[in-house]
């Protein structure tokens, strides 16, 4: 068996709510001491009610906010006290789908350019062969390699789906965290 491409060890988030001017702000734990490891080719599902922390684990195993407490390593590297430019390069290694796929494509770009942005922001490849990523990324979610110049509106739910997932791969992660099943 090889490395698990991420181990998370008690991690915890912790909010404060402010209650007003004179009073003491409320602490509001939304993800409290989760530990788990994912190896390469596995799934892991967390699964629960409404409002008990599955898209604040997700938000922290993505990096899109660190934990309050606790350990979470990825790809071999601790990803809580890691430098900001290694943080970036690991930013590359976990992308997320989000639920709703309409809501997180922008209805005034082509499905193109969305596909494209995430190797423009970070790879060096020239657009001739981002866009050739692109309609092969397309193709191997099941759509149609011409229709890179339609608008998310364009395309039906399912559709839009596969472009959010697709986005999600452009950059070969070696782990994808989805918001809600896909």
């Amino acid at each position: 068996m090889s490395a698990p491409v991420v181990v998370a060890e008690n991690l915890r988030q912790t909010y404060e709510i402010r209650r007003g001017l004179f009073r003491a702000p409320a602490r509001l734990q939304a993800v409290g001491g989760i530990s788990f490891a994912i190896e390469p080719g596995r799934t892991l599902a967390v699964v629960g009610e409404s409002g008990c922390g599955k898209s604040t684990l997700a938000r922290m195993v993505t990096l899109i906010e660190p934990p309050t407490d606790g350990d979470l390593t990825l790809d071999g590297i601790d990803a809580v006290d890691t430098p900001s430019s290694e943080r970036r390069r690991l930013r590359r290694t976990v992308q997320l789908v989000f639920q709703n796929p309409y809501g997180s494509l922008n209805p005034r770009k082509r499905i193109g350019a969305i596909l494209e942005q995430p190797l423009a922001i970070n790879t060096g490849l020239s657009g001739s062969e981002r866009r050739e990523r692109v309609r092969a990324m397309m193709a191997k979610v099941g759509l149609r390699p011409e229709h890179d110049a339609r608008y998310p509106h364009m395309f039906s739910g399912g559709q839009r789906q596969r472009i959010a997932i697709a986005r999600a791969l452009m950059l070969s992660p070696k782990l994808v965290v989805a918001d809600e099943p896909v």
